[in-house]
């Protein structure tokens, strides 16, 4: 998530050790929505979270992104070729980015 050019949200979760470095920001009203209704703390702090609880977030968030998408502009699931378009798409590079390709 993206805001005047600025990226305020990256949520990471690669399952590898200390993934969490990948996150950047804090969770968005939606995340926080979901880590409430699994009695997890709103600010994403999984530490105190159990082996359970962590895998169920987990499961959720892989589904989470186009909802996201959805909720603060346009869901690339629903895109169609009569989708009416103005303006122009970008797409944020996030800090750490040293290759992208044009």
């Amino acid at each position: 998530m993206a805001e005047h050019g600025r990226v305020v949200r990256r949520y990471a979760a690669t399952g590898e050790p200390e993934d969490e470095l990948l996150t950047i920001g804090d969770p968005l009203p939606l995340e926080q929505a979901r880590l409430a209704e699994l009695g997890l703390p709103a600010d994403g702090d999984l530490r105190s979270a159990s082996d359970e609880q962590i895998e169920e977030w987990t499961e959720i968030t892989f589904g989470l992104a186009p909802e996201i998408a959805a909720a603060y502009g346009v869901s690339p699931f629903t895109l169609t070729r009569e989708t009416k378009v103005r303006g122009t798409g970008v797409l944020a590079l996030t800090p750490g980015t040293t290759d992208h390709r044009s």
